[in-house]
């Protein structure tokens, strides 16, 4: 289908019609013979107004030219191209603001940073390289969706990650839950620490954790389980993780009786809050399971705490799975191609 011209590369296109009917309307009007020969004044002028009219001719046919280049080289990238050809290793992180999708990036990704972050108002796209399975190192790419309305992420994930809609290369996604949220003071808007966090719970306990999780049901509803899966599934799309985090927090808050089990461990308590989530999230993921392959998206849970290896062990774990289905299916994708 033929690329069509913006309002302003139309604009850019009819400036660029005015000056070179202009030029040749001056170019037929002066005389032309023995210029070189006869360096007149009449002649000097010809030749003035031919070099400006030339200069700002080439400048605005290359300024058109790069109006129109770009998003035809869009649509090469993305139907020439193919994006699910790309072997860099892609998840992205989904959660209420708060539950720790920012700093869980900046943890696991420490290890040689490979480009600058980049930012948009509703994501943020790390990037880095880890040795995942032999020698060579995976290129990782993780992208935190941190709008506050959920159901926007399909109009707002960028393309550079997610590949174009209809041919995603997303590998896997990983949601965000705790118990206890960020919480700033609100004259000097620091962020609580944990003494003074533990002790604004211990105020309303019950209150405040069923505050936060009805933001997590909002932020992880059906509704947006089904926007979000439609959005970015392909048959990369092999992993599935929820991560509860701030576990090294809920354990203190339960050694010093802010809140806690009755003969459970702080896992299955924590578990119980966060099972109607869990269940949905594995529901949407045997939906969207591929038919035609027949593998299935895994989904699991985790507790995890940026204080301890518990992040960097499980976030290691997902990319020795995601990585050898990723090259399996480069390597088959290409050999299809091959054959044509």
């Amino acid at each position: 289908m033929a690329q069509k011209l913006t309002s302003k590369q139309q604009w850019f296109a009819g400036v660029v019609f005015i000056l070179v009917a202009v030029a040749v309307l001056v170019y037929a009007a002066f005389p032309r013979a023995n210029i070189s020969n006869q360096p007149t004044q009449g002649n000097r002028l010809y030749q003035a107004i031919i070099s400006v009219l030339l200069a700002l001719l080439g400048t605005l046919v290359a300024t058109l030219f790069a109006m129109v280049f770009n998003p035809i080289k869009g649509w090469l990238r993305g139907h020439i191209f193919h994006p699910n050809s790309d072997p860099s290793l892609r998840i992205l992180l989904f959660g209420a603001s708060g539950s720790g999708k920012s700093a869980f990036a900046d943890h696991v990704l420490t290890i040689k940073p490979l480009v600058p972050m980049k930012s948009s108002p509703n994501f943020t796209i790390r990037s880095g390289k880890l040795v995942v399975n032999g020698l060579r190192p995976e290129e990782i790419l993780l992208a935190d969706y941190h709008g506050q309305k959920p159901s926007q992420v399909t109009s707002c994930i960028p393309d550079e990650f997610a590949g174009p809609p209809g041919e995603r290369s997303i590998d896997a996604i990983v949601f965000f839950v705790d118990l206890i949220p960020r919480v700033e003071d609100p004259k000097t808007n620091k962020v609580f620490d944990d003494r003074r966090l533990l002790a604004w719970l211990a105020e309303h306990p019950g209150e405040r954790i069923k505050e936060r999780l009805e933001q997590h049901k909002f932020y992880i509803s059906d509704a947006v389980l089904e926007i979000l899966f439609e959005a970015v599934h392909s048959t990369r799309l092999r992993e599935v993780r929820l991560l509860v985090t701030k576990s090294d927090l809920l354990r203190r808050a339960s050694s010093e009786g802010v809140f806690g089990p009755e003969g459970q461990s702080i896992e299955e308590y924590t578990t119980s809050f966060f099972a109607a989530v869990e269940s949905r999230i594995r529901a949407a993921c045997i939906e969207n399971s591929s038919p035609i392959d027949g593998s299935p998206i895994n989904c699991s849970t985790h507790f995890i705490s940026l204080r301890d290896e518990s992040a960097r062990l499980m976030f290691y774990e997902l990319l020795q799975k995601l990585a050898p289905a990723l090259h399996r299916e480069l390597n088959g994708r290409s050999k299809v191609v091959g054959q044509h």
